[in-house]
């Protein structure tokens, strides 16, 4: 009647021990929060009980971020956050390029839907101020498709290639393992992706080939320098020297300390990576810039690809 749940809190490996006593529904005697569709199924309530003592009640884990609960779970990085319809407009073939290496990575994706109530459903299907899964990826007949699931196991996208979408043949379901079962899970295109979802979260998962480092700074008193905005104090802010000795791919990130269920209150944060042949950088010059994880924003964490 005990287990054992092991997260990742500010970086580090958290194991929370529970029971298995769960807050239920006076009448129907189901489970309150989170539960299986089968009635002896129980690691979705456990998972969730855990997770809710990590930051101590279930109230403090309503909503939030879904990198932000898969880093906490896996121990990954978190921090990218797409802009769907602004990457769409702005470069269809890179939103889609991004995505596919983010899939063949093994990396963790997920999808939210605009803001709103999760009882407001659009016409197509799709649930306001919610979070899919994005399991797969494919490139078929000239169709770039993805597969989402809602986690309520029901609740589908009902427009082009959804699971009664005349566009599909047994070809392509052959060729993708189509299932019209209301599961939940569900296809579409890129485009209408982009347009019924606001931001793709990813959660990059640390292959063991990797070398990592992990430094600490903060920003207080002399060091608190705020962003570009701000040039007679920017220069003050932590910075540190990397060096590079070969063409490299460099993932860059910045958490600062989770207050979910502290009542804390998370601060604008931003990274910038720099080239100024080693030497401090006391102002943002734009011969200067390498990459950066802009607009600053209330995050527990950012993050940067370069």
């Amino acid at each position: 009647g005990v287990y054992c749940v092991r997260f990742f809190h500010d970086g580090r490996p958290r194991f929370i021990l529970i029971d298995d006593h769960l807050p239920v529904a006076r009448y129907s005697k189901r489970p309150r929060f989170a539960s299986s569709k089968q009635g002896d199924e129980l690691w979705v309530s456990l998972l969730e009980k855990a997770y809710a003592k990590l930051f101590n009640s279930y109230a403090a884990i309503e909503g939030g971020l879904v990198d932000e609960a898969l880093v906490n779970i896996t121990g990954g990085i978190g921090g990218e956050h797409i802009s769907l319809r602004k990457e769409l407009s702005k470069d269809a073939q890179g939103l889609w390029a991004t995505i596919r290496r983010n899939h063949a990575a093994g990396w963790l994706m997920g999808a939210g839907s605009p803001s709103g109530s999760d009882t407001d459903v659009s016409e197509r299907g799709i649930v306001q101020g919610h979070a899919s899964a994005r399991l797969r990826v494919a490139e078929v007949g000239g169709h770039r498709l993805g597969q989402l699931r809602n986690p309520w196991g029901q609740t589908e996208w009902k427009g082009d290639w959804s699971d009664r979408s005349r566009l599909w043949t047994p070809r392509m379901k052959a060729q993708l393992d189509w299932s019209a079962e209301d599961d939940g899970t569900f296809w579409m295109a890129l485009v209408d992706f982009a347009e019924n979802f606001s931001s793709l979260y990813v959660c990059r998962l640390p292959a063991p080939s990797w070398e990592t480092l992990e430094a600490k700074g903060e920003w207080r008193g002399p060091t608190a320098g705020g962003c570009c905005n701000h040039p007679a104090t920017y220069g003050h802010n932590p910075q540190f020297l990397l060096t590079v000795t070969r063409p490299t791919h460099v993932i860059i990130a910045l958490a600062q300390a989770d207050v979910r269920g502290s009542g804390g209150e998370l601060f604008p944060i931003g990274v910038s990576c720099v080239y100024n042949k080693g030497a401090r950088v006391s102002r943002l010059l734009q011969s200067h810039w390498s990459a950066d994880s802009a607009p600053f924003r209330n995050s527990r964490e950012v993050s940067l690809d370069t």
